[in-house]
């Protein structure tokens, strides 16, 4: 996925009452054009300052589903820690993607959000193209 231009600029759903009402979807209108799709990773929101929203890939993160037991069964680990089985037979399309930008408010209450890379220079994809969006 080419990444989105520094500078580039996305906007909320046009009349949108909260600054980050449809502008996610705004986001990944440009990301489904390139074959994947982005999620919010954090977003910094308080009164009186620019609102600033980290995005990542939607496959990022680490899968829980990572343990077998004893019989070979498979064990998700809870926030607490303890082991327990899935109440689901499913699997995690997690693939511990690290690519991802962050959208900063050009200026308090305008509505416009421009694209600013993490410190860390952005990682590219580490999977291809998805093709279920």
């Amino acid at each position: 996925m080419a990444y989105p231009p520094l500078g580039m600029q996305f906007r909320p759903h046009f009349g949108a009452k909260k600054p980050l009402e449809g502008l996610l979807d705004n986001i990944n209108l440009w990301a489904k054009e390139h074959g994947y799709k982005c999620a919010t990773l954090r977003s910094t929101q308080k009164s009186g300052e620019r609102v600033r929203i980290a995005i990542r890939c939607c496959l990022g993160g680490e899968s829980r589903y990572k343990t077998l037991d004893e019989n070979g069964e498979l064990l998700i680990r809870t926030k607490t820690g303890q082991l327990r089985k899935p109440y689901r037979k499913r699997t995690s399309k997690k693939t511990g993607c690290e690519f991802g930008f962050i959208l900063g408010e050009t200026g308090q209450g305008s509505n416009i959000f421009e694209v600013r890379y993490h410190p860390n220079g952005s990682p590219p994809h580490n999977h291809p193209p998805m093709m279920d969006l």
